[in-house]
């Protein structure tokens, strides 16, 4: 085998997986939290219109904490309450 296979097996050796060197992305999380509830009679996903986060609500009733950003046009909706 020629010199410069040596040198690069040592090289890999020696050199952290570049996959390692990855950091496990954070996921946002809301800001200025608003308690919305659902007056819905069935389940129902929401896409904030400002931060693009998803709210997955449950039936009649279920309560979640939504950003205050996403707050103002969900109350605007008949569909749910602040609490």
């Amino acid at each position: 085998m020629s010199c410069c296979g040596n040198r690069r097996a040592a090289w890999r050796s020696a050199t952290p997986a570049a996959e390692s060197a990855l950091a496990e992305p954070v996921a946002p999380r809301p800001q200025n939290t608003v308690r919305i509830g659902h007056r819905g009679e069935a389940s129902t996903l929401v896409r904030g219109t400002r931060t693009g986060f998803s709210y997955l609500f449950g039936p009649r009733g279920s309560t979640l904490d939504v950003d205050g950003a996403d707050a103002e046009a969900m109350l605007a909706s008949a569909q749910f309450e602040r609490r």
